[in-house]
């Protein structure tokens, strides 16, 4: 709708019925929205300081439509693993590296989540190997 602020005989203007869409101008717009999410994460990816929390959400809406968009994966992993969700980075940039076996940057961020999950398990089994002494 049209902004509140507005004098009333503009709002009004807002509430006119609009046509249904076809099928085919709701995967454009389904397709157009998914290319906008996918641009806005990309976007904030370089933006100081990052906001890992949105690059994620952005990333895992265009991975709702597009489950192999290895851009995306990649972004989502990305964000996951600086949010230290190093199992969703791993299976995310996992994905993404079956997608693009050549892309280096997947390759080093899989390298760091799969790193970092290595250590978690070792501390997982040295506290637990403890508790049975």
């Amino acid at each position: 709708g049209l902004e509140p602020r507005l004098p009333p005989p503009l709002q009004a203007l807002g509430t006119w019925p609009q046509p249904p869409t076809t099928p085919q101008q709701e995967a454009t717009l389904r397709r157009i929205q998914t290319d906008c999410y996918n641009n806005l994460a990309a976007c904030l990816l370089r933006m100081e300081p990052v906001n890992y929390e949105r690059v994620k959400e952005y990333s895992l809406k265009v991975l709702e439509q597009q489950p192999r968009n290895a851009k995306a994966l990649y972004r989502a992993g990305v964000a996951a693993y600086h949010l230290c969700d190093y199992e969703q980075a791993q299976r995310c940039l996992a994905q993404a590296a079956q997608l693009q076996p050549r892309d280096t940057s997947v390759k080093h961020y899989l390298e760091l989540a799969e790193s970092q999950l290595s250590a978690y398990w070792q501390k997982e089994k040295q506290l637990y190997a403890g508790m049975f002494k």
